[in-house]
């Protein structure tokens, strides 16, 4: 609930798999977890940083997995008519070789950009070339 954020902060989804709460086999099941960041008006763009931070210590004890390679960098957005163009850098892909690995990254990042209204859309790149 953002009411429960203070006046310089807010609060935002940020979706991981889960292995404690759904089946290994469920590629694209993932399950939110609550961030606090600076307040701003950039929403997407913090909620995709925080995912791309990975899972805290705390998240991972209760079950959360990132399929998303650490060091990941989101390299640039650009929401046009609901449509958000999030352009990432090649680590997102590297070493993914399994389709269900791709989907769940794509869960990942579509359930955290999905949560804003303006979002309806996503279309995902790495180093300029969509996936």
């Amino acid at each position: 609930a953002a009411s429960a954020a203070s006046a310089g902060t807010m609060n935002m989804r940020v979706f991981f798999a889960n292995a404690k709460l759904a089946p290994a086999d469920a590629c694209a099941s993932v399950f939110s977890v609550t961030r606090s960041v600076p307040r701003t008006t950039s929403v997407a763009r913090a909620a995709l940083t925080e995912l791309l931070n990975g899972v805290g210590s705390s998240e991972i004890a209760d079950g959360y997995v990132s399929d998303i390679a650490p060091g990941t960098e989101l390299r640039s957005l650009k929401l046009e008519n609901g449509v958000l163009h999030a352009d990432f850098s090649k680590s997102l892909t590297d070493g993914v070789s399994d389709a269900c690995r791709a989907t769940a990254i794509r869960a990942q990042i579509e359930s955290t950009a999905k949560q804003f209204p303006t979002v309806k859309e996503v279309v995902l790149s790495v180093d300029g070339k969509t996936l």
